[in-house]
């Protein structure tokens, strides 16, 4: 929230504006009703033990050589996107993406896949995705230098995601408050082919317009100015965390289109939460009254504001206060004329 507004952002703003007007922005998920013929609206995620559930192989098609090739602990009952809200949707290409989420409660680890299909589906008998990419919570770590992950700027998915649990007021049975950055899409002709950490990939060849082309990974934010005291109560909790932490451009995608679980899972993988349909998707009141003119892109490149000390002798210890420091996912470096220091 408070980062600098980033010199070209105006211009961002008004390039994607030009090509698919002033747009409603757009929750990408909405209430389950628990029908079993209704498919399941935004990517939904599952919780395992991992020390007490069997890991199972899963034979990496199309870019093993960009994933984690582990053994992955996956429930029975596990939901991939594009099922149905209480039963499975059969055939690779009749679910889109496919993206497989699985959390290690136990461990604090996620799994996730890309194109996922289970062994019902494939004639070894086997589970089989495009991609793994395995992301260890308890670390700061990312993907290397231009691999992929199951979004196409490198990111994990599940962080990302806007789920009930979190968005919800208390009294609702939420947590009333989201700590974190959320995902979003634009589409490819607006995104740069270069990408910000802790994005680690790019996906837009011939894309090199940096003044008005945001990067993978670029970080957006509602402005200050937008009055969200009179939105709806869940979507006012999503708007807050949009003012405090942003949204960070994840893959291709229609404009402005916010990623979350239509649902929340307990840690046996039942049903928990969802949304309120009436709340977030009201065009007065809700998250779709925002416009895409509501919306800054922000500069999260480090800045020093102070030195302790401007004159010290070999060996000293100095201290560099500024911002946004670890926004170089942990390969920030800091040199005195020709000497890098630790």
């Amino acid at each position: 929230s408070q980062a600098p507004v980033a010199t070209n952002s105006a211009a961002i703003i008004n390039s994607i504006i030009a090509k698919y007007t002033n747009g409603r922005f757009h929750p990408d998920f909405g209430q389950d009703y628990q029908l079993a013929s209704n498919p399941l609206y935004g990517i939904p995620y599952n919780v395992v033990h991992g020390n007490s559930t069997p890991t199972n192989q899963v034979v990496i098609d199309a870019y093993p050589d960009q994933s984690d090739l582990v053994d992955a602990p996956i429930p029975t009952n596990a939901v991939i996107e594009g099922d149905t809200q209480n039963g499975l949707t059969v055939g690779l290409d009749n679910r889109g993406d496919s993206h497989l989420l699985i959390w290690d409660e136990d461990n604090n680890v996620a799994y996730e896949f890309y194109r996922a299909s289970r062994p019902s589906e494939n004639t070894n008998g086997m589970w089989h995705a495009d991609q793994e990419s395995v992301w260890d919570m308890k670390t700061n770590g990312f993907r290397p230098l231009g691999w992929t992950s199951v979004d196409a700027a490198g990111l994990p998915i599940l962080p990302g995601l806007a789920r009930p649990d979190e968005a919800l007021p208390t009294s609702q049975g939420g947590q009333g408050i989201i700590r974190h950055a959320l995902r979003f899409t634009l589409p490819n002709a607006v995104i740069l082919n270069q990408y910000l950490y802790p994005a680690s990939h790019t996906a837009n060849p011939g894309n090199s317009s940096r003044s008005v082309q945001p990067p993978m990974g670029a970080r957006f934010r509602l402005k200050a100015s937008v009055d969200i005291s009179l939105l709806n109560p869940q979507s006012k909790v999503v708007a807050q965390a949009l003012k405090d932490y942003g949204l960070i451009v994840a893959d291709n995608g229609s404009a402005f289109y916010l990623t979350g679980a239509s649902h929340s899972v307990g840690v046996t993988n039942q049903w928990v939460l969802t949304w309120n349909d009436d709340d977030i998707q009201d065009t007065a009141h809700g998250l779709k009254s925002l416009l895409f003119t509501n919306f800054e892109v922000v500069d999260l490149g480090p800045t020093v504001t102070n030195v302790s000390s401007t004159q010290a002798g070999a060996g000293a210890s100095v201290t560099i206060s500024g911002r946004n420091f670890s926004g170089a996912a942990g390969r920030l470096s800091v040199w005195f004329g020709s000497n890098q220091v630790p």
